[in-house]
């Protein structure tokens, strides 16, 4: 449940450090095993870290605790969001919604025109997605049901 008493000034994120790669991987793995169970998909860590070195990595803090992650790209005229991550314990307080202002604000930044991300078709947080101005735009079927959504940089 939301908590008032937190708003967007008790969050920092701040970029990766290379010694951060395990919370980042465990922190999504932990997330998206039930995505891939559900949907026949096997975890390689390999491809995490495969894409963890050609992403931008930041890692979302409250209190000085490391609670999150966010992955981004740049693909042509859009930064797509790869991965956005919250321990559970800290889900529904505003993490995600800070994450995706900050990335909207590195879109703008950059010039770029879009927002890009995937997420299952079965995953509450598309939810969250369109109440920040994201719009399915496909769907892909090589790794299970997933959506993709972009929103404008205005």
């Amino acid at each position: 449940m939301f908590n008032p008493a937190i708003d967007a000034s008790d969050f920092n994120l701040r970029a990766a450090r290379r010694d951060e790669f395990g919370f980042g991987e465990a922190l999504t793995r932990t997330n998206m095993l039930g995505y891939y169970r559900r949907h026949g998909l096997t975890w390689r860590s390999d491809l995490f870290l495969a894409s963890w070195n050609e992403s931008e990595n930041y890692i979302l803090e409250w209190a000085e605790i490391a609670i999150g992650v966010l992955r981004l790209d740049v693909e042509g005229d859009a930064l797509h969001v790869r991965d956005i991550h919250i321990i559970s314990t800290h889900r529904n307080l505003g993490a995600g919604s800070f994450m995706l202002k900050r990335a909207h604000q590195f879109a703008e930044i950059r010039g770029l025109k879009k927002l890009r991300l995937r997420v299952f078709v079965d995953n509450p947080a598309a939810a969250l997605y369109r109440r920040h101005g994201y719009r399915v735009v496909g769907q892909e079927r090589h790794f299970g049901p997933i959506l993709r959504m972009e929103c404008e940089v205005i």
